[in-house]
């Protein structure tokens, strides 16, 4: 059974991957450069944003550093992207979908900010 936390690093990357692409106008490209570039891109962003947040997690809140949650981003990255490129009119991904994300990444954050603080950290 798949965890939440694991979950969320699909769902997070598959949506603010899904957003760029609608917003940047890849989705007016050739579908072959859209196909490269998908590939390309979910693997550098979600390879990049997956492990600063590995990275904060580990020196911050002293977590254990989880390359398989940055396989999880890239995947979530590169399956928002062909998303994108075979269906791109789920709006309410690009627009609600941003809301909700960002809501979870801040309240992760002030999650950790308490547990740093119970541990006298800040």
């Amino acid at each position: 059974m798949i965890q939440l936390r694991n979950l969320a690093h699909y769902i997070l990357y598959f949506i603010w991957s899904y957003s760029i692409f609608l917003t940047t106008g890849v989705t007016d490209w050739k579908v072959y450069e859209q196909v490269i570039f998908a590939a390309i891109f979910g693997f550098v962003f979600g390879g990049v944003f997956g492990s600063m947040w590995e990275w904060c997690q580990s020196v911050f809140l002293h977590a254990k550093f989880d390359n398989k949650d940055v396989l999880r981003s890239i995947v979530g990255a590169i399956l928002g992207g062909y998303t994108a490129v075979i269906y791109n009119g789920l709006h309410i991904i690009s627009t609600w979908g941003l809301y909700a994300s960002f809501a979870l990444v801040l309240f992760s954050a002030i999650k950790g900010l308490i547990l740093m603080r119970k541990r006298g950290e800040v």
